[in-house]
Order: structure tokens, then sequence, then C-alpha cells
């Protein structure tokens, strides 16, 4: 299968502009990294595996423009006289897949492939 490019993204999602902005050593790098370790042997066709691999580009995009945009320290809130500071807590979460849209579409196309694994208890 072939790699996706850029346009491949922002031609899925063509409204976005987030992802019409993304520096183009950002797309490189992302590219390089939904191209070169998702695996097609999860996916069940060809076109599921390029459909993640957008899902994940435009997943990765979004929240790399929310990077810059938030502080983060153990800072949460402080008060002296006129002058209050407030940080946000940045965990890991903040890359979870469940949080975007794109992420979503990812977690569910994920769900539909054959190559899922399923927990099950029997009692």
């Amino acid at each position: 299968m072939a790699d996706i490019v850029w346009a491949d993204v922002t031609g899925m999602f063509p409204g976005d502009t987030v992802l019409a902005s993304v520096p183009v050593a950002a797309q490189t790098n992302i590219l390089a990294y939904v191209n070169g370790d998702l695996s097609s042997a999860y996916f069940a066709t060809d076109s599921t595996f390029k459909l993640a691999r957008i899902y994940m580009a435009a997943h990765m995009a979004t929240v790399g423009s929310r990077a810059g945009a938030v502080t983060s320290g153990p800072l949460q809130s402080a008060t002296s006289g006129n002058v209050s500071m407030t940080y946000a807590n940045v965990t890991q979460a903040a890359f979870y897949t469940s949080t975007t849209s794109y992420g979503e579409l990812y977690n569910g196309l994920l769900q539909s492939q054959p190559g899922r694994i399923v927990n099950r208890t029997w009692g």
C-alpha cells in the first residue's frame, strides 16, 4: 500500500483550518509516523488501513496544534493582591485518541477490525 500524503488528510477534511495550517516539518514527522509505524496487518483491507492513517494523522495534528496554547505545571492557582496565576495541569491523557473527533474516528475504525483483541470473562 502506498504511503499517504498530507493532501490525503486535508482532502478528507477540507474545512478544517487547523489541518490546512500544519507546518511542513510537522506534516513530515506525522506522515513518517503513520506511514512507518502503523501496521497494515491489523486492518482488514488496504482502504481501511489508509483511512486509519488519515484519521491518526489528523488526530496528531489537532493535538499538536493545542500544545503551544497551554502552559503546564504544578501550580493550579495563586493570588497575591491584584495578581493571580493559574496553570493547566497537562498529562499524557492529552494524547489519547479519545481527545479529538479524528481520534474517535480512528478508535471506531479499530473496533470494526477483525484483528482487535476482545477480552471476555466467562463465568
